[in-house]
């Protein structure tokens, strides 16, 4: 059987794999290449509910918390956690067998709150409790530093993230080191470059200076300050193992081959093209970023040259360096899109009611390809659909939080579920399915069904 590229990669270097932000099946795609652990951050509920593979399962996990929770910000902690948790069983196996040393998942909560030490320190010790192979994502600004240091004294693992320039590793390393003496404990470790974010920002700080940047230089920007994060950790001996991340190209992982370093990559983007299209295999990590590029880059871009300069940055800017910044603006956006989503299903909880409707009455919707959705009577309990499905038409294996029953008026359809047990189900036919019961059909031929959801579903509910 031929070995992929990362397979060889983790064969014949100590450079290792991570995948960013993955879906359940992202997960299976990534161990199977190599994959050793996984890294979310706070968009990472938003991406789920982005994806059709996760999307019902997210908003059932969203649906159920609701139920119980009142307060958006405290729910949009819980669906973060209970998804990333979901997520995290994947990786279980391969934590187990190794005795905790792969497998490991890390989670990253509210960005909204990072400046507050006690409340990342909380949420971090929330996240352990429920995932057994957790490991805590704490932004390196000044009241990260102080959680990392509580939880390094706590025996608990690190990534420390949002690292663009040299002092941030630096300050980092110092910080876990320091504890780690102290504590005499030395839980897992791993130091960021975020080198294509970095890249973003250099792009976007060039044209908004009208400089221009030489193409060369501006390809190896990020990949030279980590490079350079990376001999430094070498050379001192500091703790901790390099973990490159925001990817956004090819070489933000071939750049680092051959170096005893780890890079996460999504897995349906970067990994995938390398998978797929795999080049040389090359060690580049000791490959030196030529002293002309490096001065071209300092020369014109500041962000540049506080980021690799080792005393570029103080700690009192760690938080509001630009390249950081544009990192946790993204972080914003996905954990905004998910308090959105809170909103807009628990508005759907309250004061909807339909009592009388007639098939026809209301344009239907394709919701799948050859699947037709007719809302007829809901209110926040209980709501009434009819489905017309064309011949082939499939619904793949799914959850959600309703209870989920059925009655066949015409056709012939096939369900079936996460044992592999398949029911054929003609006119006349009945069929029910609990709350987050993985189930999934195939239209044998043209048919029609009325079901009933219990709650009733938000996002079958027309838009009027």
């Amino acid at each position: 059987m031929q070995t992929g590229y990362f397979k060889k990669i983790k064969e014949q270097t100590a450079t290792r794999l991570w995948i960013n932000n993955p879906t359940i099946g992202d997960v299976r795609h990534g161990l199977e290449a190599g994959a050793i652990h996984c890294t979310t951050n706070p968009t990472y509920a938003a991406r789920m509910l982005r994806e059709a593979e996760s999307r019902d399962f997210a908003l059932g996990v969203i649906d159920t918390v609701l139920a119980a929770c009142p307060d958006d910000d405290k729910a949009a902690a819980i669906i973060q956690r209970r998804l990333v948790a979901e997520m995290a069983k994947g990786f279980m196996p391969h934590f187990e067998a190794t005795k905790g040393k792969e497998g490991l998942v890390s989670i990253q909560m509210d960005p909204r709150f990072e400046e507050d030490a006690a409340a990342i320190v909380a949420e971090a010790l929330a996240d352990f409790a429920l995932i057994p192979n957790a490991i805590a994502k704490i932004p390196v600004i000044p009241s990260g530093l102080v959680a990392i240091d509580c939880l390094v004294r706590l025996n608990k693992p690190v990534i420390a993230t949002e690292i663009m320039g040299i002092a941030q590793a630096l300050a980092a390393c110092e910080v876990y080191k320091r504890a780690s003496e102290e504590s005499g404990f030395s839980p897992a470790f791993f130091v960021t470059h975020i080198s294509g974010i970095l890249d973003e920002e250099l792009k976007a700080e060039a044209e908004a200076l009208g400089v221009e940047v030489s193409s060369e230089a501006m390809y190896i920007a990020g990949c030279a300050v980590a490079k350079k994060q990376y001999r430094l950790m070498k050379e001192r001996n500091l703790p901790g193992i390099l973990l490159g991340g925001g990817a956004r190209g090819t070489r933000h992982f071939t750049e680092f081959v051959g170096g005893d370093l780890h890079i996460t990559l999504n897995w349906a983007g970067t990994a995938l093209e390398l998978e797929q299209n795999p080049p040389a295999l090359e060690s580049r990590i000791d490959a030196p970023v030529p002293q002309k590029l490096i001065d071209e880059l300092k020369a014109k871009l500041p962000t540049f040259a506080r980021a690799y300069d080792e005393k570029g940055l103080k700690p009192g800017e760690f938080h509001h360096f630009a390249p950081v910044v544009r990192f946790r603006n993204q972080f914003l956006k996905g954990w905004d899109a998910l308090l959105a989503t809170i909103r807009e299903r628990r508005a759907l909880r309250v004061n909807v009611q339909r009592s009388y409707c007639k098939l026809g009455e209301h344009k239907p919707v394709e919701i799948r390809p050859g699947i037709f959705r007719s809302t007829l009577v809901y209110n926040a309990e209980n709501m009434l659909c009819h489905f017309f499905e064309k011949e082939g038409a499939r619904v793949d294996l799914h959850t959600h939080h309703a209870i989920q029953s059925g009655y066949v008026l015409r056709g012939k359809l096939l369900f079936f579920d996460a044992e592999g047990n398949e029911h054929i189900l003609l006119p006349g036919h009945g069929y029910l399915f609990g709350s987050n019961e993985p189930h999934g059909s195939v239209a044998l031929e043209e048919s029609e069904i009325i079901e009933i959801f219990t709650p009733g579903r938000p996002e079958y509910l027309d838009k009027e």
